[in-house]
């Protein structure tokens, strides 16, 4: 069980399950949510949502015979298919980058069917069992918005005409090795380099600038890796992330590299 802070009216609701933090986030997608056992800090609603998600995929995953899961890749299906069925088939186009970058999971569990899709790159699980590359650093939800254009060449950073398609976007999420962004639009690519510029309020992120590579591009969100962070950008990023968690919180995080 959950409560819920809405912001609107400053005051705390619930507790509430979890078809009602549903219900209550598609009608104001800005409350926080906190549950005892999940740290001191309240989470924002797409923090809560990727927690819910990764946990429901993680129980099935344990669930080795079940035929519980499906894969979405550019709208084709597979599935139904047991734990091992989907490693299989997803260590058969683990080598095509561009392919799965695009590739969905989700679950049917019973009779209640629950389609909350997860990318391959956001589960924890899945990384490990494909023997995909951890991120060493720890990463957190937040929104911050950037300025991001299109690099041509890493030598003339001082040509104007070196800088294209300049865009205003949402960070997606933040590490100190690189940070998620909304690509609407799909303006950018896998293997683009990019200029990031971050707008925030906290001063602690506000005005960091940084160069970085496009890994990954799937449904609209961009993953890039940073490739020439400062170490004064680098220390603003964990002083910021370390703050956002209770000890406990952040050794966790660390241990588990997402």
């Amino acid at each position: 069980m959950w409560l819920v802070f809405d912001q609107k009216v400053n005051g705390t609701e619930g507790p509430y399950d979890e078809k009602k933090i549903k219900e209550i986030i598609k009608d104001n997608p800005k409350v926080l949510i906190w549950q005892k056992g999940y740290g001191s800090s309240w989470i924002s609603a797409d923090e809560w949502s990727s927690k819910i998600k990764e946990e429901k995929i993680n129980k099935l995953l344990r669930e080795k015979e079940k035929e519980n899961f499906f894969i979405e890749i550019d709208a084709e299906i597979f599935g139904p298919l047991s734990q091992k069925g989907l490693i299989d088939k997803l260590t058969e186009i683990k080598g095509d980058g561009d392919k799965i970058s695009k590739t969905f999971v989700y679950a049917i569990e019973g009779e209640y069917v629950e389609k909350d899709k997860v990318n391959v790159f956001e589960n924890i699980e899945l990384i490990k069992e494909l023997n995909i590359p951890i991120r060493k650093n720890p990463r957190v939800t937040l929104s911050a918005q950037a300025i991001v254009c299109k690099v041509k060449d890493m030598n003339k950073l001082h040509d104007p005409k070196n800088f294209r398609e300049n865009m205003l976007t949402q960070v997606l999420s933040l590490s100190s090795d690189g940070m998620g962004l909304n690509n609407k639009g799909g303006v950018f690519k896998v293997n683009d380099t990019v200029k990031i510029h971050i707008k925030d309020n906290d001063v602690n992120l506000s005005g960091i600038e940084v160069y970085g590579k496009v890994l990954y591009n799937n449904n609209g969100a961009l993953g890039l890796k940073f490739i020439n962070l400062s170490a004064e950008g680098r220390s603003r990023i964990v002083g910021y992330i370390r703050n956002r968690f209770s000890d406990e919180q952040y050794k966790n995080l660390l241990k588990r590299g997402a």
